[in-house]
């Protein structure tokens, strides 16, 4: 990340991965990004929805402000802003 700079890891959205696993998403990353919006592609069985550290991890940093779960908030689409 030193050799690009931390302003080309700036986000507005960040999709959360492997279905908000704790071997997903790392702390650093998203400290570095600082998504206003996390996105987890979830489901009902616990296999696939966000894990209680991950949600620490994206509640806890200057980071997003709303977390999204398809399982919760159906399906979620964004739009690119000029």
């Amino acid at each position: 990340m030193k050799s690009v700079g931390e302003e080309a890891f700036r986000a507005d959205e960040l999709k959360v991965t492997h279905h908000g696993a704790s071997s997903g998403t790392a702390n650093w990353l998203v400290c570095a990004v600082k998504p206003g919006i996390a996105i987890a592609s979830t489901a009902k069985d616990d296999g696939h929805r966000l894990e209680e550290d991950v949600l620490d991890r994206l509640g806890d940093r200057p980071g997003p402000r709303k977390v999204l779960e398809t399982f919760v908030d159906g399906d979620i689409s964004s739009r690119p802003t000029a």
